[in-house]
């Protein structure tokens, strides 16, 4: 449904991957603050846009995604410091102070993003291809059955065999 993306925040899941790219998560501010949490040819990316600028990290795991295995993502953000963690792999972004910030609660979208919000910037475009499980917004467990919107080849709480 929606969570801050303003200021802080913790989002963690797990992903088993079909294909080396697509749109993992993104939620997306009125005013075009956005975090985008992406894959494209197995190197995991975060953008944040927090009114100022667009900043982002990338983590390049040395086990290839798509290896039929669950693999998880944890994206911490405090303020202007986003942290991507890909199973053991850790990189971080310090972005600029946006000196009046904004927290407020946005739609996030998981497995890809809609035709209306896409932008130039906002590369690769392709919905994820794959499993999602275990997905938990600031400690707490989001339940996909309760989805306020579902589009595409989507099955909920199964995932076929790799």
């Amino acid at each position: 449904e929606s969570f801050n993306i303003g200021l802080k925040f913790e989002i963690a899941f797990e992903v088993r991957p079909r294909s080396s790219s697509g749109t993992l998560v993104h939620g997306h501010s009125v005013n075009g603050e956005y975090l985008n949490v992406h894959v494209k040819n197995g190197q995991v990316t975060v953008k944040v846009n927090n009114g100022i600028r667009d900043f982002s990290t990338s983590v390049t795991p040395k086990q290839s995604l798509c290896d039929g295995r669950w693999h998880r993502i944890t994206v911490i953000r405090d303020s202007n410091v986003v942290q991507l963690d890909v199973d053991s792999e850790v990189n971080h972004v310090v972005g600029p102070l946006n000196p009046k910030p904004v927290d407020h609660r946005e739609p996030v979208f998981v497995g890809g993003v809609p035709e209306s919000l896409l932008t130039p910037r906002l590369a690769p475009g392709k919905p994820f291809t794959g499993c999602i499980r275990h997905f938990v917004i600031d400690g707490r467990p989001v339940s996909f059955s309760k989805a306020a919107l579902v589009s595409g080849a989507v099955s909920i709480n199964s995932c076929p065999a790799a």
